[in-house]
């Protein structure tokens, strides 16, 4: 459940993931795309089946 919105090389990402590793890991991967200039990420915790 990620939104990703980007305007000008600004990302901001969205929703909510089941553990802090796939946030990092969506940091990482809105940062290595070509023309993104920074990345706000608004993602938070929320357990599978909550």
């Amino acid at each position: 459940n990620i939104t990703v919105r980007a305007k000008d090389g600004a990302v901001i990402l969205q929703g909510t993931v089941p553990a802090q590793p796939q946030i990092d890991r969506a940091t990482e991967v809105a940062k290595g795309v070509a023309g993104v200039t920074s990345v706000r990420n608004a993602l938070t915790i929320r357990p599978v089946g909550t």
